[in-house]
């Protein structure tokens, strides 16, 4: 996948990425998304600007996330729902 590039805020593109692939059935209900590093780097934009992006979409109902406690606090489970 191409670098984002645009006048959009980058979490606001990387949603609006991640809402595409979802659309495409690149990522289907249930199915495991990459993890927030696997997508900065895909997408040459930072994990921050993946984890608010991610986060819009989990406020928004299209994604649901699993928090991982032991390590990290961060969702290391994310996928579509139906």
């Amino acid at each position: 996948m191409a670098r984002i590039e645009s006048n959009i805020p980058l979490a606001a593109r990387v949603a609006e990425q991640l809402r595409e692939r979802i659309g495409s059935g690149e990522f289907t209900v249930g199915t495991k998304l990459p993890t927030e590093l696997e997508l900065a780097r895909e997408l040459g934009v930072s994990r921050n600007s993946v984890r608010e992006g991610v986060r819009a979409l989990v406020h928004a109902g299209m994604l649901r996330a699993y928090i991982e406690m032991m390590h990290t606090g961060e969702p290391v489970h994310t996928w579509p729902v139906g």
